[in-house]
């Protein structure tokens, strides 16, 4: 009876001893976003339409904001006029060398006059060329003059009202803040130990609001994140939301393996 109580004893301490190591291996952490964009223009001009706010969803190439276009559209159609002009001349003068070149050829004219038709004709080709380069890059200028959701996700904080004067000299000015809703990263700080044998891409699920949720090692820090002893390192896990929504800052944990 008394080998009974002590194995007993001995299972219940096992057993406290196997919850204890099971409860060290999940790490607290804090969720943040997974790869957040600041979105800008490289356009400078003024705020005409703003289309979403803080917390909205995103589908793919949603319009988020637009600069006042009409400028970008005159000179468009500036750009569509002179390569109309341009398209014109050229075809001109390639029926100049063409006769040209049949004149030399019946030595009607001389090796000068051909050159100088020759001459003309390269100027119509460069213009032309000219004409299309700055349609297109009118075009770009349009295009950029709208922001659009580079993915699917969420608006974490618009900086743009209508009627804003945007300015950009050297750098852009971010205007809207999104991130995916897909996937976040879960943080925590954790030991030196605790980090011997991960790698990225290791498989490590995250446990939130009593749920496991499959993710991979995202990031192993490789410098302390705190002054004290001892050092503690960053571990950030990437995994999917399940079309969740969550929010940064929310407490989760890490499961060790």
């Amino acid at each position: 009876m008394k080998q009974l109580r002590t194995m007993q004893c001995g299972l219940v301490l096992l057993g406290s001893l196997l919850a204890g190591q099971s409860l060290a291996a999940d790490k607290p952490a804090v969720l943040d976003w997974y790869q957040p964009m600041l979105l800008s223009t490289p356009m400078s001009g003024v705020v005409e339409q703003v289309y979403v706010s803080s917390g909205q969803r995103l589908k793919p190439k949603q319009k988020l904001l637009r600069l006042d276009s009409r400028g970008f559209r005159a000179r468009v159609s500036k750009a569509e006029a002179v390569l109309s002009r341009a398209t014109e001349s050229h075809a001109e003068a390639k029926l100049e060398m063409e006769r040209a070149q049949e004149l030399f050829d019946r030595t009607a004219i001389s090796v000068h006059d051909r050159e100088l038709v020759r001459i003309e004709f390269a100027k119509a080709i460069a213009n032309l060329k000219e004409a299309k380069a700055e349609l297109v890059q009118a075009k770009l200028e349009l295009e950029y003059s709208e922001i659009r959701a580079p993915n699917a996700g969420i608006v974490l904080q618009v900086f743009a009202h209508k009627g804003q004067t945007v300015v950009h000299r050297s750098q852009s000015k971010p205007l809207v803040a999104m991130a995916s809703m897909d996937k976040m990263l879960a943080r925590a700080h954790v030991s030196a130990e605790d980090l011997e044998g991960l790698k990225i891409g290791m498989r490590m699920d995250v446990r939130l609001q009593g749920q496991t949720l499959t993710g991979k090692v995202h990031r192993l820090g490789m410098e302390p994140v705190n002054p004290q002893q001892p050092p503690m390192y960053l571990l950030e896990v990437e995994f999917d939301t399940a079309a969740k929504s969550y929010r940064k800052g929310q407490e989760a944990s890490i499961i060790l393996p």
